[in-house]
């Protein structure tokens, strides 16, 4: 089963970082690891078109370690107020292995508008 799911994300360190309560994409992660990201601007025609789609394997981060932390420092979020939740939120970790990325603007400055990394 593949399991599509709008979140939203924080890129660190190379890698994107979601925090979730939970939801079916759970059981879907505990059986491939192996995932797609979307990401995009609102479209504003052929000319105007951004989007980034990422490939890669995702794992989940112990609560409270130290990447954990260094995620809810980035979003400001309290350690009491992270403990005092019935239980804490899940982190998902998402280690890109692909990036395809797409926008128009890219042909003004003579390159393709679509663009490929092998990571």
């Amino acid at each position: 089963m593949v399991r599509n799911t709008p979140i939203e994300y924080n890129y660190m360190n190379g890698c994107f970082y979601f925090f979730s309560e939970g939801g079916l994409k759970f059981k879907c992660l505990k059986d491939n690891k192996n995932v797609g990201i979307a990401i995009f601007e609102p479209y504003g025609g052929f000319v105007q078109l951004k989007s980034l789609q990422v490939q890669g394997v995702a794992s989940m981060v112990e609560p409270f370690s130290d990447e954990y932390l260094m995620l809810m420092e980035h979003k400001k979020i309290s350690l009491e107020a992270m403990k005092k939740l019935p239980q804490a939120m899940n982190l998902i970790k998402v280690v890109p292995t692909s990036y395809d990325y797409l926008d128009s603007d890219l042909k003004k400055d003579g390159f393709g508008n679509r663009q490929h990394l092998e990571v």
